[in-house]
């Protein structure tokens, strides 16, 4: 509620200026009722005759004094309608950002798929889904996540994304470059989050490859060093 305290005693000062005859003779009250949801307010100013022997003078001077409570009044209700909406504002934009983040921890949180992960860590996951499965339906893109956590978790190779995405000899875009300049979909974001959630296809799948794409040499030693799996797609995993 706006308070009148203030705005009174600048009405009263601005009575004896002009006539303090007439401040005798008559009396302001400011009766403010109220705001509504939308933050306006309805102000109402009353003069009430204390004497039958009111000037003209005395009119005069309550008429200004309801045009100066009832503008004054009127500023600051819209003042206090504009704070609320910064206010407002301010919270909308907090809590969007804790639901962003809550969606985040739940859709990739820390402990479902078994790993501590970095935001560099996030991205680089997606870049190397994209890069090695973008054309892949959603499963494809999740079982190459599903293969890049698994050595995360695997004592054989580094302990992070990071790590073991950049691991030397291992993942072609990394060499060819494809890994930075690919532009990551919507559709393998949300596969890197169903993995990093937990969702998982891969049978403890370490490794992957696309025998169209392999030349003889590199096909070979996966068929001769390492256990094959299943196919999906155009990629075989193996472990």
């Amino acid at each position: 509620m706006v308070r009148v305290d203030l705005m009174f005693q600048k009405l009263v000062r601005y009575f004896f200026v002009l006539g303090a005859g007439s401040v005798l003779a008559a009396g302001l009250w400011i009766n403010f009722a109220g705001l509504d949801e939308a933050g306006t307010g309805i102000i109402l100013a009353y003069g009430e005759e204390k004497s039958h022997s009111m000037t003209r003078s005395g009119s005069d001077v309550l008429r200004e004094g309801r045009l100066l409570a009832g503008k004054a009044l009127a500023q600051d209700v819209l003042a206090l309608r504009k704070a609320r909406m910064l206010r407002q504002g301010y919270i909308d934009q907090v809590r969007s950002m804790h639901q962003q983040e809550e969606a985040r921890e739940a859709a990739a949180g820390n402990g479902s798929s078994g790993i501590s992960y970095s935001q560099k860590d996030y991205e680089v996951l997606q870049r190397i889904v994209e890069a090695e499965a973008g054309g892949c339906d959603a499963k494809g893109r999740i079982l190459v996540a599903n293969v890049i956590i698994n050595r995360v978790k695997s004592q054989e190779f580094p302990n992070t994304v990071t790590g073991v995405v950049y691991q030397k000899s291992q993942f072609s875009p990394v060499k060819n470059g494809t890994l930075n300049s690919c532009t990551v979909s919507e559709e393998t974001k949300m596969a890197v989050d169903r993995a990093l959630a937990g969702e998982d296809y891969s049978q403890g799948a370490l490794y992957f490859m696309n025998r169209r794409w392999s030349d003889a040499g590199n096909a070979a030693w996966f068929d001769q060093r390492l256990t094959y799996l299943f196919q999906h797609g155009g990629h075989e995993f193996f472990r």
